[in-house]
């Protein structure tokens, strides 16, 4: 222990007296672990670590899949969920949730936005997560609700988020009633997020028969039970529901992974964003590897010394991998700090969809993980140089000049392999960074279907404890459009259930048209309800017929609007105005007790044909769509939008929330901008862009510094030759081009490695990718080029000093 003190002690002094190096290097190691650690920071909370419940691998999501590969929304029936738990082997038990609107307040009355899910009997107990305060569901607290009758629940379970920042973490909520007269049973854990952003849950006991499927069900494997075991046992459930529900046919249940449900897509993302980290992260030891040689090379004298006093090889070998320690231990430091500010940047500007965001934070595990990253990059830049330097005999070492560095053709090989794999890999991270760079452009210039700019956008509900009655429900929207189309400043304004690139409410149904019934795939579509004028509202342009009117009310034909891929898939070559839409008798929302939505028409018909908006992403094709007229399909939770004219939107919002409260002050108000949704959107892949760009700006920099250093020792090893030609009479600019056309060669060889090694990856990459190739090539030759153009800079420098060679002092000195 002694002994390590004195080397750390020794190390110290030693990395002081060079300043300058040592600050170069610690920068270096600092961004290179820095930028490593946020990014594995996010990967282990996300993707990496086991979701926060006991046994959470046995948790699966069950879902519905067509087997025509239609479209479909995946939810099951509570009939299906009933049937798995009363006959079932596989799964310990199956529980259901959907979103359901509620007006809730706090103590004081004051409105709060939330998200509430009505969940089935059992739903806490298949994550077997303990409670903060409380208790979950008992089965008495699940009210009966027979087919017909008005849904009233008594009992909720507030998420630990609501309970600390909507009622002040008080402990003495439990028991209390929270208006509007829900009794609060229990605080969820801190941990505890399913459905993923939930504030609340409630209570609920569907009709065991019913089929409509409405359902997100969650599961839990039985012990002993394999995943490959149930799904065999839901594919035969399948088939038998088929044969007693018309809901399911043509459908089979699937068994997902939870984990792999709620993350995604994004831990592809990641992965490939930690792999662009880790190869940054190699640069960096590639160069403070050269810087090391190069400082080794002028150390030689000392560690010459020191052997002749009778240091021995391996002391020597100790200290000087403590050296190395010592440098990677500082620039871990900094990097932890550098890894901090990034992950508070994350959270105000990352995307804020990003699944398990809340787990994302420097842990015990990230800590390991810099410690071992610390320890394999001390070992990685500083174990070549000290045994090169070791390595070599001690009357070579005495014979040093004090002038620079003189090592043979061993010496060049190290230092010319180091630099041409940094610059392989800059180029590899510059050809990502590219293809990011041309992808999310791509994506950003999608056209949506609509106007984007001067959109407010606010979310509304009139909540079924509120408003049971749906007239009233459509009269008070129709009443709050005209209140805000008549705000000045205003241009058009309506009320949709979804507006494009926001969450989406609509609902997925089989198309049943009217006469062609006998359609042998059946297409299904997404509905949505809107109040005139969305269209206006949104600059969605009309293709054919008309739009929906202020006489489209509930007295007259029920109407609809199709897009464009309504058109394509379901009619074909049939005229498409005139067609009529049947809306299927089994379906959920034909319940006019249900507390989503009511459709009061049985036939609908088409009226009109509008363009294709893009409703879940730009990167999403759109599906086909149909559009009811609200006050014939009237829903509770809807969205008003109201184009604005020129830069009042400050303005408006401020009357929009003033108009909504002065008809109900004991609902929330939440306003946004359309722009707002679009960056939303977009926000994963920006944020993957900016990520890799500065991986790749970063990467060049360095890249830049390795290639003007091996330059630079090579001009300094040469001097003597080029003193000599120059003597002989060589001109000034022909050492020049030696130089120079050095440093071009040399990059050459690391272009090729790293245009090779992009285009094995191109596979991985490709999965980022919108609309554009992973070996794109206008990318394959500007990465080439620009590193060309940076390498041949970086030569300029040492070559030109070349030629301000003294002859007298150079041949004097050999």
């Amino acid at each position: 222990m002694d002994a390590l003190f004195r080397d750390l002690r020794f190390a110290a002094r030693t990395l002081a007296k060079k300043r300058s190096f040592t600050l170069l290097a610690v920068l270096t190691l600092a961004l290179g672990i820095g930028g490593t650690t946020a990014v594995f920071s996010v990967l282990n909370a996300v993707v990496l670590s086991p979701l926060p419940y006991p046994e959470a691998h046995e948790l699966v999501r069950v879902r519905t899949a067509m087997t025509d590969g239609r479209l479909t929304g995946g939810q099951l029936s509570p009939f299906a969920i009933n049937r798995l738990n009363e006959h079932g082997t596989t799964l310990e038990w199956t529980a259901g949730a959907y979103r359901f609107e509620v007006a809730v307040q706090d103590m004081e009355s004051r409105p709060l936005k939330t998200m509430a899910y009505v969940v089935t009997e059992g739903f806490f107990d298949v994550f077997g997560k303990s409670m903060a305060l409380g208790r979950g569901f008992v089965p008495e607290e699940h009210p009966q609700m027979d087919t017909g009758t008005e849904y009233e629940p008594t009992a909720m379970v507030l998420s630990n988020r609501l309970w600390q920042n909507g009622f002040a973490a008080d402990p003495s909520i439990i028991g209390r009633s929270v208006p509007p007269g829900l009794t609060v049973v229990g605080v969820a854990a801190p941990d505890f997020d399913y459905p993923v952003g939930a504030d609340l849950w409630i209570a609920f006991r569907p009709p065991p028969e019913q089929t409509g499927l409405y359902l997100d069900a969650v599961g839990r494997l039985a012990p002993g039970v394999t995943p490959a075991q149930a799904r065999a046992e839901l594919e035969a459930f399948s088939a038998r529901f088929a044969e007693e529900s018309s809901s399911f046919q043509a459908r089979v249940m699937t068994l997902t992974d939870l984990k792999e449900t709620i993350v995604g897509d994004t831990s592809t993302t990641l992965f490939v964003l930690f792999g662009a980290a880790a190869i940054f992260l190699l640069i960096a030891c590639a160069n403070v590897m050269n810087l090391l040689l190069v400082r080794g090379a002028t150390r030689s004298g000392e560690i010459a010394l020191r052997a002749a006093l009778g240091a021995e090889r391996q002391r020597l070998f100790r200290q000087l991998l403590t050296e190395s320690l010592v440098l990677a231990g500082l620039g871990a430091a900094i990097g932890l700090g550098i890894s901090w500010i990034s992950l508070r940047v994350l959270e105000t500007m990352g995307p804020a969809d990003l699944p398990r965001m809340s787990e994302i934070a420097i842990d015990g595990q990230v800590l390991a993980f810099t410690v071992a990253a610390t320890g394999f990059t001390g070992v990685v830049f500083g174990l070549l140089p000290t045994l090169q330097l070791l390595g070599t005999d001690l009357k070579t070492l005495m014979g040093g000049s004090t002038r620079g560095p003189r090592g043979g053709t061993r010496d060049s090989r190290i230092f010319n392999s180091l630099v041409l794999g940094q610059t392989a890999l800059a180029v590899m991270l510059v050809i990502g960074a590219s293809l990011l760079v041309r992808s999310y452009g791509r994506l950003r210039s999608v056209d949506p279907g609509f106007r984007t700019d001067s959109l407010l956008v606010m979310d509304a509900n009139l909540p079924a404890l509120n408003y049971p009655d749906y007239r009233e429900v459509a009269r008070m929207y129709e009443e709050y459009v005209d209140r805000v189309a008549n705000i000045p400043g205003v241009v058009h304004a309506a009320a949709t259930t979804s507006v494009p690139l926001g969450e989406q409410l609509d609902f997925m149904q089989t198309v049943r048209v009217q006469g062609l019934e006998s359609m042998e795939e059946p297409e299904r579509a997404r509905y949505r309800q809107v109040t005139p004028g969305f269209f206006d509202a949104m600059g969605i342009e009309l293709v054919q017929g008309r739009l929906l009117s202020p006489d489209d009310r509930i007295e007259v034909q029920g109407v609809a609007v199709v897009n464009e891929t309504f058109l394509d898939r379901v009619l074909g070559d049939y005229p498409p105005l005139g067609q009529r839409i049947i809306w299927s008798s089994t379906a959920t929302l034909s319940n006019p007790t249900n507390p989503i939505g009511y459709y009061e028409k049985g036939v609908y018909e088409i009226v009109g044909i509008v363009r294709d908006v893009r409703y879940e992403s730009l990167a999403t094709e759109p599906e086909p769509s149909v559009y009811f007229a609200h006050d014939q399909v009237p829903f509770r939770r809807m969205m008003v939008v109201a184009r604005v004219r020129g830069r009042e939107t400050t303005s408006v919002s401020a009357d929009m929330r003033t108009a909504f409260r002065e008809m109900d002050p004991t609902l929330p108000v939440e306003l946004t901008t359309m722009e707002a949704l679009l960056d939303t959107s977009v926000a994963t892949e920006r944020m993957a862009t900016l990520l890799l760009l500065a991986f790749g700006f970063s990467a060049v920099v360095l890249a830049a510094v390795g290639i003007f250093g091996v330059i630079s020792l090579s001009v300094e090893r040469r001097l003597s030759e080029m003193a000599i030609r120059a003597a002989l009479g060589a001109e000034p600019n022909s050492v020049l081009w030696i130089s120079m056309a050095r440093g071009v060669t040399f990059a050459g060889w690391g272009i090729v490695a790293g245009v090779a090694g992009a285009i094995i990856a191109r596979r991985v990459m490709a999965t980022q990718l919108y609309e554009v190739s992973a070996t794109d090539p206008a990318v394959m030759i500007f990465a080439p080029l620009l590193l060309a153009v940076v390498a041949e800079v970086a030569a300029v420098v040492p070559s030109f000093k070349a030629t301000r060679v003294n002859l007298s002092d150079t041949l004097r000195t050999e």
